[in-house]
């Protein structure tokens, strides 16, 4: 199984965890509500919001089963663009409006740590993606050192031709060509890396 399909089943299963943790979060937030005599502004976004969200986090988890079958995610415009966005949102601002319900900095501290931990999971996503030798990350970063390296070797050789107050010999253009290509195929492999999926194409230097 190539890396590319093992991430996007790895996606796929945890989307259908986050999808059925949001429709529980809903349903056990808005349980007090149903029978309430009143309801304040808080209380009525908390409602709306998940009345909005919950019927969508069923729809997805359903996609995500699906997709689970047949191993690979949709492509759908209206499943990635529209209904997942708003389901999120909707669903964030739900809890947001419960937690503001009990008391405002209840709500306040539940909205800026959720900003902190898309930050979190951000990072450790990241970090463990670019230490993982053979992933896409780790691949992508090797590149681009390989980059700055040659990027480096021309910009040592220039200042270097300054300090002696002379241009670049035949040789030294030779080598500023040649690093030029290797930085430009280089770019050529990222971009193929990230657009084809198909590290077996990529063409490192083995320097």
């Amino acid at each position: 199984m190539s890396e590319d399909r093992a991430l996007e089943r790895e996606g796929v299963r945890q989307n259908g965890l986050v999808y059925a943790g949001l429709m529980v979060i809903g349903v056990y937030m808005v349980q007090p509500f149903l029978t309430a005599t009143s309801l304040d502004v808080t209380a009525k976004v908390c409602v709306v919001a998940f009345a909005v969200a919950i019927p969508l986090l069923a729809a997805l988890l359903m996609v995500t089963w699906h997709e689970a079958f047949r191993q690979q995610p949709t492509k759908s415009v209206l499943v990635t663009w529209i209904a997942k966005p708003v389901a999120h949102g909707s669903a964030v601002i739900g809890v947001v409006a419960g937690f503001w319900h009990i008391t405002w900095i209840a709500g306040v501290a539940m909205l800026v740590v959720a900003f902190i931990a898309v930050g979190v999971q951000s990072a450790g996503y990241t970090r463990l993606e670019t230490e993982t030798p053979g992933s896409k990350l780790a691949t992508v970063e090797a590149l681009r050192r390989q980059q700055d390296a040659k990027a480096r070797e021309i910009r040592d050789m220039g200042m270097r031709a300054d300090r002696e107050e002379r241009d670049f010999s035949g040789a030294e253009l030779d080598r500023v060509e040649e690093l030029r290509a290797d930085i430009e195929r280089i770019s050529r492999d990222i971009e193929a890396l990230f657009h084809d999926g198909d590290e077996a194409t990529l063409t490192q230097d083995d320097e």
